[in-house]
């Protein structure tokens, strides 16, 4: 029963671990606070890892795009993801960091490496590319080619490291929400009405 599935940041974590080992993206909507002109922006990214131990999790961009920008601007944004097949709703508050080819931590460097090699040919082209956002010119562009295995400098891992969890299970005969936040030590769970 899904109710049981947000009961404990444990089984939070499995069932995210369950959902992307499923071999299905993980899609996402990035919520940011410091967009051009001010306010909040939202925009779907795919999330591509989770290390449930450190509850971190990581989507790819070009560091050339705007939720680079707005994430360097002020480090905190939400993702959302729905979770269908389980009638889950997952909120996850984090603080994020980017991961580009300058990475001179050893993890960091890896963990930009197996995220290059996870994409396929057609996604690592458009990295090549012109920036994100930029017109083609005369309506229509080139797709560019990628040389080597190593990925281009425009190729980045944003890492989010959750900060907090809000679970709401879509459940008969009611509905259920769950708050965990971050504290020294471990987390801190709290049943709120949904």
């Amino acid at each position: 029963m899904p109710q049981s599935k947000i009961n404990s940041i444990t089984a939070i974590k499995r069932m995210l671990e369950s959902e992307l080992l499923s071999g299905r993206p993980l899609p996402a909507a990035l919520a940011t606070a410091a967009c051009a002109g001010g306010g909040a922006s939202a925009r779907m990214v795919v999330v591509r890892g989770l290390d449930a131990q450190l509850m971190e999790l990581w989507f790819s961009t070009d560091i050339r795009s705007s939720k680079v920008v707005d994430l360097a601007a002020v480090p905190r944004g939400e993702l959302c993801i729905w979770l269908h097949r389980l009638r889950v709703q997952v909120r996850l508050c984090c603080r994020w960091r980017v991961i580009g080819g300058n990475a001179r931590r050893a993890g960091d460097r890896a963990r930009w490496l197996a995220a290059w090699g996870e994409h396929s040919p057609h996604a690592r082209r458009l990295f090549a590319g012109a920036m994100p956002g930029k017109p083609y010119a005369h309506g229509r562009g080139a797709m560019p080619t990628i040389d080597g295995q190593e990925p281009p400098e425009s190729f980045a891992v944003c890492v989010g490291r959750v900060l907090q969890i809000d679970a709401l299970v879509l459940g008969r005969p009611e509905h259920r929400r769950h708050v965990y936040r971050r504290v020294a030590g471990g987390w801190r769970s709290q049943r709120v009405n949904p």
